[in-house]
């Protein structure tokens, strides 16, 4: 019982942040990086061209990453030290890489961390794992 507490816990934490990421994009309308260079004139009809901010993948890392932490010390699982910091080191990979692939501003992803460690953090404190 408590397993399915903890895969509710991630699919509330990821459903919230998909949506509050692809919500922002859709008010924010920033262009991504591609726009600012030579290949821009092929890639300016892509609707998705204007959806930079929040990066999607960057919220979805840290959301995963924050929602395992609160979880793992209310619990007081084991290694849940490392396993936060492997997490966390994903997710600035996942962010770093998104950068380079030059796919996002830094700010994008920062603003994506922010958003999924909030919304991560939010559904781990207020989602019981107990039913």
């Amino acid at each position: 019982a408590q397993r399915r507490g903890h895969v509710a816990v991630f699919a509330n934490s990821l459903a919230w942040t998909l949506a509050a990421t692809d919500w922002m994009k859709v008010l924010v309308r920033r262009k991504r990086p591609v726009l600012y260079t030579a290949d821009a004139a092929a890639a300016k009809d892509d609707p998705n061209s204007q959806r930079s901010f929040p990066s999607g993948h960057a919220s979805i890392a840290f959301a995963a990453a924050t929602s395992y932490l609160v979880m793992a010390e209310r619990e007081h699982l084991p290694h849940r030290g490392r396993n936060a910091a492997l997490l966390y080191v994903g997710a600035l990979g996942v962010a770093a890489l998104r950068v380079a692939a030059g796919k996002h501003f830094p700010t994008d992803v920062l603003g994506g961390a922010a958003l999924g460690t909030g919304i991560g953090w939010l559904a781990a404190k207020v989602h019981p794992t107990e039913p």
